[in-house]
């Protein structure tokens, strides 16, 4: 029996519930994922070779294992080393108490820009004496495009699916105290009880314009103490966050304005705040899987490639260059209607295959990046990231290290996979049910906890297999 009968076997025995092939503590799956919608590679380097492989050129919704390519194109274009700083300028001079002129807030993009880092800022403020301003109080968020949604495909109520701007706090997410009160405080925020179902019957709905975050509630809906929601005006959030920590320490800051020109005029650097490197935002993005950090790592890094183009890219232009850098890398055979739709992976209108990225994971296998290898930016089983959970029983902690992917009737995991030989593999496994995904019902119809569930055992035991064999 060659390799790739022996594993189409193996697949149809995973689905029919042969027993034999299942973790001891694992029920029957429930058979909601046909053979059709799955696909895999596993990949020799050192022999260049395809050991088994199933519907490898076959497209799948990918998910978050998109972030892989966003940050090996930020992490070469930008370097580990690189920062995002963050500013309070002033066109004015401090004088008994007051700063006669403005104050302007800046950010070049940081992606893990937090309240903590605001609140040395109102800090710095008072240790420079200041209690008041008599100008204005001015953010800007020009530096980088805004996008007051990061995939209008994807549900939008969701805190995984922010606004992406420069100026961006605590993932541009905000809490609501009692389905009343939004935590912080913020003036520019309002919750509303609608007084009849929301459209689709979603829970919360958004229906706020240019300076006010308003977000409606359904009657029918049972609610939590504390709920979060994502920011649609991430720069305006920002501001006004600032603003409310200053006034705990006793400062006044006038209500925020928004500016984007005639900003040389502010000359004189109160604070900068500094970001993390570069290498740390990478792991951290890889590790969590946070999408605001990937799309604002991805919006720089083209921004900085592209800086002599006399253009901006926003979101979507920024994709674009996404996929063809990665094209140009992995050679135009193996991307072949390959598409991401943007640079964290949500949405499901990315389509890529098994093979795409084991030829991206094989030219990044031996990179490093300062003193980090790239494989060892990736989550590793039983130990950390999203796979900490996963294969973390003694034979297999340790042996994957891997990035996940996942949305509703979409389930990836690409890594690579270290194997009781000691060989290191590279594996791509892509499940996806494109159909009912896109279906016009989707919304209405949700993707059963089976699904899932069912994905990930797949994988698992697939994995399993591999390095027992190999």
């Amino acid at each position: 029996m060659n390799h790739n009968t022996l594993y189409k076997f193996l697949l149809l025995s995973i689905l029919g519930c042969q027993l034999f092939l299942l973790p001891s503590h694992t029920n029957c799956l429930a058979n909601e994922i046909s053979t059709k919608n799955i696909g895999f590679i596993l990949f020799s380097p050192e022999k260049q070779t395809v050991l088994v492989s199933q519907n490898s050129e076959v497209l799948f919704i990918p998910g978050s294992i998109v972030k892989i390519a966003t940050n090996l194109m930020a992490l070469e274009t930008l370097g580990p080393a690189f920062t995002f700083e963050t500013y309070l300028k002033t066109n004015g001079e401090i004088k008994n108490g007051q700063l006669d002129g403005d104050l302007l807030l800046e950010s070049g993009g940081d992606p893990k820009f937090t309240i903590s880092n605001l609140a040395s800022m109102a800090d710095y403020l008072c240790i420079l004496g200041i209690k008041k301003i008599s100008g204005n109080f001015y953010y800007t968020d020009g530096i980088l495009p805004t996008t007051p949604i990061l995939s209008p495909e994807s549900e939008t109520d969701q805190t995984d699916n922010p606004a992406v701007g420069p100026l961006s706090t605590e993932f541009n997410r905000f809490q609501i105290w009692n389905q009343t009160t939004p935590i912080p405080p913020l003036d520019f925020i309002q919750i509303k009880m609608s007084k009849s179902p929301l459209p689709g019957g979603v829970a919360f709905n958004y229906v706020g314009d240019e300076g006010h975050e308003i977000w409606e509630l359904s009657p029918l809906k049972k609610y939590n103490l504390i709920e979060e929601l994502p920011v649609r005006s991430p720069g305006l959030f920002s501001a006004s966050y600032l603003r409310h920590l200053a006034q705990i320490n006793g400062i006044v800051l006038p209500t925020p304005l928004k500016k984007n020109d005639a900003l040389e005029k502010f000359t004189k650097k109160l604070f900068t705040n500094s970001s993390d490197p570069l290498l740390l935002l990478a792991e951290s993005s890889l590790e969590y899987s946070n999408n605001l950090i990937a799309e604002l790592i991805l919006l720089k890094a083209v921004n900085e490639m592209k800086k002599n183009s006399g253009q901006t890219f926003d979101l979507s232009a920024s994709a674009k260059v996404l996929n063809e850098w990665v094209c140009q890398l992995i050679g135009s055979k193996f991307c072949e209607s390959n598409f991401l739709a943007n640079g964290s992976g949500l949405s499901p209108l990315s389509r890529t295959s098994p093979l795409y990225w084991i030829q991206l994971l094989n030219l990044a296998k031996d990179k490093f990046y300062a003193h980090r290898s790239f494989p060892s930016l990736l989550s590793i089983s039983g130990k950390k990231g999203w796979i900490y959970r996963r294969l973390n029983d003694p034979e297999m902690a340790l042996r994957v290290w891997a990035k996940t992917g996942s949305m509703d009737y979409a389930s990836s995991i690409i890594g690579y996979l270290n194997t009781k030989s000691n060989q290191r593999l590279i594996f791509a496994i892509l499940i996806s049910d494109i159909e009912r995904r896109m279906h016009k019902d989707y919304s209405a119809k949700k993707m059963p906890p089976s699904w899932r569930s069912e994905a990930q055992t797949i994988q698992d035991n697939l994995l399993r297999e591999w390095f027992r064999q190999y």
